[in-house]
């Protein structure tokens, strides 16, 4: 008997995954379902498999576009056309009235193969490849899950060979077929530092995903750091999207997002991620416990745990009797964090709440007025109660220690004397100026992407470019100026010498290696010879002092290098500011 298999592409939803089933029906017939991924890193509602429907004997292949060939404006979705290669039959899909590609194949049982999708058009009378995917399978008589990751679609096809992908150029209107019409392209290198929060945790085997404009890529990994260089589109700003993955139970779970908006955008700039700035309260199952907590504890992120049943129990209060006009102020009421509907009869409230069997009550509540439209609170009431079912509570003893504008006089007094809450008197200031010099705690220069900590502080064009990181306390004033003094050492130069400044720039000495950070608009500049043992002056723009901030020092242009004194040696920087400040 030949044995044969049939297979049915199930259309799924735009998600983060595509899951491939092959389903054993007796010995002979098989199945599988095909979800398509989205291009871009929208967080998906839940990863779904499908599993086929083994009593139907006209299992055909279905197939829904990846969402990027949908997006793109200038490409007519009743162009596309879909390919598949299946064990070396290849076999054009026709769209039918859902949109989807459709199509039937048929493969030998218990065999290996390899699956291929091809997507293209005719443009301009060529059979242009937009992208395409393929996988190795092997059937058996058990189930079988095959994974493919969305930046599993190959999208590099170049038909004029000028190094901008078919996609590329029909993304951005131009010519695929012309090497001549080409896109404005931009080098973006992207670091992604090993997340902070997940240096304790224990997770070794997460993915980093990034994308760049249009463009994603799962990064590559080096000893826990990420770094991967994109070639996309000029965009200004240019958007950098992070996402930290984690595989679990065969299922794909973002744990962790991080979007950059990157402006001023050059031919070619390194972007660094932040290792701190994630967004991990991301909540698969809707349950209240963020996926990366829900991993820590080994709970299931895609399942929420069933409910236990409810307590239900009652509030009243009444608006405390120091507050002026009662009729003209209103109650907000939180319990866990949830809004509580409140009843009102003139000054007594009422409520009812309901928390989990077992759970405690944690009440948050506030008395607001309005003053010039804006809320302003009178008076809170913070506490956490164990109730039972049934249970009815008075509240009492409201703090009324509110204070919005700092002045010493509360809330709810300055609105009965009819003075202004949100402001406090103008204090009479006479400015004062006063010159600090301001201690640096790291210099070195970097060569190479290595970091060199010695007596020079080097600059050489763009090869070799020198960090110093100061640190100023803003409450000692504004700056109102500020002047930096570098002494040449041993090695004379010339050019076009700039300071530029990166504020919150997270470095040290001590590290080995360093990605140079984006370098927008200099703060001062200086053009001309820079001689042996002479100290030179650069006038900074003041608002180049931030509370934490880096000057960077860079040689323009390609004149003679030069080496100025570091912090290690006789005459290290000097940074001068003027700070106004009132007496």
């Amino acid at each position: 008997m030949h044995v044969v298999q049939k297979f049915r592409h199930l259309p799924g939803s735009d998600s983060n995954v595509r899951v491939m089933r092959l389903h054993a029906l007796g010995i002979c017939i098989f199945g599988f379902s095909f979800l398509v991924a989205c291009d871009a890193l929208e967080e998906p509602a839940s990863e779904q498999i499908h599993i086929l429907n083994t009593e139907s004997t006209g299992s055909e292949l279905l197939i829904a576009e990846p969402l990027r060939l949908r997006s793109i404006r200038d490409i007519d979705p009743q162009a596309v056309r879909a390919l598949v290669l299946v064990n070396g039959v290849e076999t054009e899909l026709q769209r039918n009235a859902s949109g989807l590609f459709a199509g039937q194949i048929e493969v030998p049982a218990q065999s290996s193969f390899t699956v291929s999708v091809e997507y293209y058009e005719w443009y301009a009378g060529e059979k242009l490849t937009l992208a395409k995917t393929e996988q190795a399978v092997t059937t058996s008589a058990q189930d079988t899950t095959l994974t493919l990751q969305r930046n599993d679609y190959n999208y590099s096809f170049d038909s004029d060979n000028d190094g901008v992908s078919n996609i590329l150029e029909r993304e951005y209107n131009t010519s695929p077929l012309d090497s001549a019409q080409l896109p404005q392209l931009v080098s973006i290198d992207v670091f992604v530092p090993r997340p902070s929060r997940l240096e304790n945790i224990g997770f070794n085997n997460y993915q980093i995903e990034a994308s760049v404009g249009s463009i994603s890529h799962a990064a590559e990994s080096s000893i826990g750091e990420y770094r991967n260089t994109f070639t996309v589109v000029r965009e200004d700003p240019l958007n950098v999207n992070v996402r930290i993955v984690e595989t679990v139970t065969g299922q794909q779970l973002t744990i962790g997002t991080q979007s950059i908006q990157v402006a001023g955008v050059q031919d070619s700039q390194s972007v660094i991620v932040s290792a701190d700035d994630y967004n991990f309260q991301l909540d698969e199952d809707a349950d209240g416990v963020s996926n990366l907590d829900e991993l820590a504890v080994g709970s299931d992120p895609f399942t929420p745990p069933e409910a236990a049943p409810l307590t239900a129990f009652s509030l009243t209060f009444d608006i405390p009797a120091e507050i002026a006009n009662p009729s003209e102020v209103y109650g907000q009421l939180l319990v866990n964090g949830q809004n509580v509907v409140l009843s009102r009869n003139d000054n007594r409230y009422t409520a009812t709440g309901t928390v989990q069997q077992g759970q405690s009550a944690d009440i948050a509540l506030v008395i607001n007025n309005t003053y010039e439209g804006q809320v302003l609170t009178l008076a809170s009431f913070d506490n956490v109660l164990q109730p039972m079912d049934g249970q009815s509570f008075e509240l009492q003893d409201f703090s009324l220690q509110h204070d919005v504008d700092g002045d010493g006089e509360l809330n709810y007094l300055e609105l009965s004397q009819g003075s202004d809450p949100f402001n406090p008197p103008v204090a009479q200031c006479t400015p004062v100026n006063e010159s600090l010099f301001l201690s640096l705690s790291d210099d070195a220069y970097v060569w190479n992407g290595r970091l060199f900590d010695s007596v020079d502080l080097r600059v050489d064009s763009d090869r070799r470019v020198s960090l110093i990181r100061y640190q100023y306390d803003i409450s000692r004033g504004s700056v109102v100026g500020a002047e930096l003094s570098l002494t040449v050492s041993d090695d004379q130069g010339d050019g076009l010498v700039s300071i530029y400044s990166v504020p919150y720039f997270d470095w040290s000495d001590t590290s080995s290696r360093l990605t140079t950070p984006a370098l927008l608009t200099p703060v001062a500049s200086l053009d001309g010879d820079f001689d042996r043992d002479v100290q030179y002056n650069f006038s900074l723009d003041p608002s180049a002092i931030t509370e934490d901030f880096t000057l960077v020092i860079v040689q323009e242009d390609d004149g003679n290098d030069i080496a100025f004194v570091s912090s290690d040696g006789f005459t290290p920087p000097a940074l001068q500011v003027v700070v106004e400040r009132c007496e």
